[in-house]
């Protein structure tokens, strides 16, 4: 487990907002959050290359565990569509896009 997912996890234990997740340890269906392992079992099924981490309406956020890479993911073809150096990039990345989208 990367370490800034855990930082991020202790302080926020997931996050829903305008339209980007950051899956939480577990889910919980009152605060609408997915759990980690509940979203890897779902979408790791049958094709365990990616770790998922997070997700917005075309994108799924993951680790590829045969490279290390951070990636985006198209959700329908799971085709790399970014990369980024650490798990704490792509979270700023997809933080940064959140916010962007509200001045749209």
């Amino acid at each position: 487990m990367p370490e800034g997912y855990v930082t991020f996890l202790r302080r926020h234990d997931g996050l829903v907002f305008n339209g980007h997740v950051i899956y939480a340890a577990t889910e919980n269906k009152k605060r609408y959050t997915m759990g980690f392992i509940e979203v890897n079992e779902g979408l790791g099924e049958g094709d365990d290359r990616f770790v998922f981490y997070g997700e917005d309406d075309i994108t799924l956020y993951a680790q590829d565990r045969r490279s290390r890479a951070w990636v985006a993911l198209d959700r329908p073809s799971l085709d790399v569509v970014d990369t980024f150096p650490s798990f704490d990039a792509m979270l700023a990345k997809i933080l940064r896009q959140s916010l962007e989208w509200l001045t749209l």
